[in-house]
């Protein structure tokens, strides 16, 4: 395995959620590659830090009082500009955008479009097209066939 690879697979083998043949491989990597043994120890440690830091409890009623602050925060900046405009002019600002952006579109595709492909594929659509092609080309068995049946279907 790569060491971008087995990088990718610190985290699932420390939480035990590799397979029995990543989890082999993953080991065997380690035991021959420095950096990547660097890499797992180095992230081992964290996870021995986190799991060892004193765990503190939020006081009774932290989380009713952070939601009311996010709800009493102060408008962002664009929603500040559109309120203070009156109706007509936050209209007329959407129209323009649409109007630009369709413009834009537009042209785009004036710009991109060749119209020399559109020609080809026209030219191979009618190529293709079923009329060109004969049911049974004159001079075949099967146009023999089809001849002598019609003979006698008129009969």
């Amino acid at each position: 395995m790569k060491c971008h690879r087995i990088r990718k697979m610190i985290s699932p083998y420390m939480d035990d959620r590799l397979g029995p043949a990543e989890k082999e491989g993953f080991i065997s990597h380690i035991r021959g590659c420095a950096f990547c043994r660097k890499d797992l120890e180095e992230t081992q440690s964290l996870g021995h830090l986190f799991a060892s830091a004193e765990r503190f409890h939020a006081p009774y009623g932290f989380a009713t009082r952070v939601m009311a602050n996010v709800q009493e925060r102060e408008p962002s900046w664009l929603s500040r500009f559109f309120a203070s405009r009156p109706l007509f002019l936050r209209v007329m600002g959407v129209a323009m955008v649409l109007i630009v952006s369709f413009i834009g579109l537009i042209s785009g595709n004036v710009l991109v479009a060749d119209k020399g492909a559109i020609q080809r594929e026209a030219n191979i659509q009618q190529a293709l097209s079923l009329e060109v092609f004969q049911a049974t080309p004159p001079d075949t068995i099967g146009a023999i066939y089809v001849t002598i049946m019609e003979v006698r279907d008129a009969t």
